[in-house]
């Protein structure tokens, strides 16, 4: 019975190595990850409630919840224009525009500074 333990422990190992499996904040494609790329918060509980997840494969996910609306989804590419400037395409074809602020480690979208994510710290 611990022979199969160890099998499955070895397989998930090496799925993990080979890069099939991408989790926030591990950085398995370069050894100079972006700096957006990782788990962020934003929001002013409770009227919202918002997260993104930026990938190392250049994809991301969204939740966002409002008490007046509920809650959204939404996840597609995301692009670096330049440094600190990038774009995420969703895949229901929205384009939005981001600013990292290396300061204060937050990102926020281009023209709206007061809703502004941080890294989620857990």
């Amino acid at each position: 019975m611990q022979s199969g333990g160890i099998i499955s422990v070895i397989v998930f190992c090496s799925i993990l190595i080979a890069g099939c499996i991408q989790q926030p904040g591990m950085h398995i494609i370069s050894n100079t990850p972006d700096p957006i790329i990782g788990q962020w918060s934003g929001g002013e509980l409770p009227a919202s409630d918002r997260y993104i997840i930026f990938y190392e494969n250049q994809t991301f996910f969204s939740t966002k919840f409002f008490l007046n609306s509920g809650e959204t989804t939404d996840s597609g590419t995301w692009t670096k224009k330049e440094p600190g400037l990038y774009s995420t395409q969703s895949f229901k074809g929205q384009i939005t525009d981001w600013v990292y602020d290396s300061f204060d480690d937050s990102i926020y979208m281009s023209g709206f500074h007061q809703m502004d994510y941080h890294r989620f710290k857990g």
